[in-house]
């Protein structure tokens, strides 16, 4: 049982890292192109990707106190990140 949820909660942390640098890779490409076209196609990207991955955690079982824990972590760091690079970019 232990190994089970070590199992659950290490793809669950890869699933968001993914989302992770698929967020800076879409801020990057904000900065550098300037494409509405392809932000608005990024951003539903982003979208619907986020939607798989929970539509997918809630078949694997993880509770919604878990979800919504992962999800905070995530939105944190990648507003700290984001931020981190602006300011790095811009001086």
């Amino acid at each position: 049982m232990k190994s089970r949820n070590l199992k659950k909660y290490f793809f669950m942390i890869i699933g968001h890292i993914g989302l992770l640098f698929l967020g800076l890779g879409m801020m990057r490409y904000f900065v550098v192109f300037e494409d509405s076209v392809g932000q608005w196609l990024i951003l539903f990207g982003i979208l619907f990707v986020s939607n798989l991955i929970g539509f997918l955690e809630h078949k694997a079982g993880v509770t919604t106190k878990e979800s919504l824990i992962s999800s905070t972590l995530l939105v944190i760091v990648f507003i700290l990140v984001t931020v981190f690079f602006s300011f790095n970019i811009t001086c």
